[in-house]
């Protein structure tokens, strides 16, 4: 039932048909790495690891949360630390480093379409975002809950094909809240939007 209600829910199928990229991959592989975790088999899991930083530059954001989760949990904090470390590490080496070196679009445009409210120049690092947001925690939080009405919408639309579970689960927003935080924390009128990207 649970699958049934995930790959029926509006916040996949529309992805899925309407914007068909890269990100498709990531449930595939993350639902593996999540097996592989609970099976022990830790090869298994750091191929997944390695699969879904190989999508995108910010899926690495979702794996850093499996981390978080496996060090919270104390199930396997080792594990939990390194995942951290090797999903945030990958996500700064590959912004800050790699792709400047072939496009200068990381920092002039992407990082201050989404996230210049934290900035002060014409353009931003990664570093530089992170920097702006810690330094300025009341931003964050006005951030975080604004706008209000849109976010509310949001999180009903993704937890209501699997009946509000998501919700109560704390295991779930270890996991998710990292993705989550990185959609709130965003600016444009497509960061909430549930057609455009599976999250």
């Amino acid at each position: 039932m649970l699958t049934a209600s995930f790959y029926a829910a509006n916040t996949v199928i529309w992805p899925t048909l309407s914007n068909f990229h890269d990100i498709s991959q990531i449930p595939l592989f993350t639902f593996t790495l999540l097996l592989a975790m609970e099976k022990r088999k830790w090869w298994l899991f750091w191929l997944m690891a390695v699969l879904i930083l190989a999508v995108r530059e910010d899926a690495g954001v979702g794996l850093f949360g499996v981390g978080f989760y496996m060090l919270a949990s104390k199930r396997f904090p080792h594990a939990g630390i390194a995942t951290c470390i090797f999903s945030f590490g990958y996500m700064l080496v590959l912004t800050n480093l790699v792709m400047p070196i072939f496009s200068a679009d990381i920092s002039k445009r992407f990082m201050l379409e989404r996230f210049g409210q934290y900035a002060s120049g014409d353009e931003a690092s990664t570093l530089d975002i992170i920097w702006g947001m810690v330094s300025n925690p009341w931003r964050l939080l006005v951030e975080l809950v604004t706008p209000v009405d849109r976010t509310i919408r949001y999180l009903i639309t993704q937890w209501l094909p699997l009946a509000f579970i998501p919700a109560m689960s704390p295991v779930s927003w270890m996991i998710a809240g990292f993705p989550l935080l990185k959609l709130f924390l965003g600016k444009g009128e497509s960061v909430l939007s549930i057609t455009i990207r599976y999250k």
